[in-house]
């Protein structure tokens, strides 16, 4: 019989942020904290959860992380910002990435 987890976010987000803090830099950790962010941001209207998730994505771009530039590309502003994203994306192979 399969084991089922049951779905904790808040020891989640606690434990990814110790792993941040710790140093561990990997896209997807930096892919995981900003989708969280994303969440409470949009549930929430936390405007401080809305410029973590920003910067996590920028930091996860930086790292060679096509997935996280595509989504940072959908919420910037800035129309250079936002096309300097999307080249990155589809140079990561990330082809599916538009405005």
């Amino acid at each position: 019989m399969p084991m089922l987890l049951e779905r904790n976010d808040a020891k989640a987000l606690s434990e990814c942020e110790s792993g941040y803090a710790a140093g561990i830099k990997d896209p997807l950790l930096l892919n995981t904290l900003s989708h969280m962010f994303f969440f409470r941001y949009f549930y929430k209207y936390k405007r401080d959860d809305y410029s973590k998730m920003k910067s996590l994505l920028t930091e996860s771009c930086n790292l060679g992380s096509g997935g996280a530039c595509c989504n940072l590309s959908k919420f910037e502003k800035n129309s250079s910002l936002k096309k300097k994203y999307l080249t990155k994306a589809k140079e990561s192979g990330v082809r599916q990435c538009s405005m």
